[in-house]
């Protein structure tokens, strides 16, 4: 009698006391950023961690066309039930959401894989640029 006791608290604290740790959640672009924002096109310059332990945070550093405009920005994309991603690399193209009005200033930001799948302006944007045309 007292095994079974013992068993029907062990699995009773397994199942009430479990944390919401292990859920991976991905933020998505918000429908109403994309309609008041004119999308800008950059490249991944540098990228840091901020604060893994919430949402993965990471700082970025990126550049628009020809190495202007540059915007930085911090960004949290991947909850920590997803693991531990990998830092957007140098060269990565994203996609950055100006606040409208402020075009310095980044509403939302996101890696033109996933933008594409929300902003049917990116769809025909090549995730991988195309090479520079030879000099010679």
């Amino acid at each position: 009698m007292r095994r079974g006791i013992f068993s029907v608290a062990l699995a009773a604290g397994l199942l009430f006391g479990a944390t919401e740790a292990s859920a991976c959640r991905i933020r998505v672009l918000n429908a109403a950023t994309i309609a008041r924002s004119t999308p800008v096109l950059v490249m991944v310059k540098t990228a840091e961690w901020v604060d893994p332990s919430s949402w993965n945070g990471w700082r970025i550093v990126a550049e628009g066309p020809d190495g202007s405009p540059t915007f930085t920005f911090m960004t949290k994309i991947y909850s920590p039930g997803c693991g531990e991603p990998t830092l957007p690399p140098a060269g990565e193209r994203w996609v950055v959401y100006p606040v409208p009005g402020s075009p310095a200033l980044v509403a939302d930001a996101f890696p033109l894989s996933l933008a594409r799948e929300y902003d049917s302006r990116l769809a025909d944007i090549p995730l991988i640029p195309a090479p520079a045309p030879d000099a010679e």
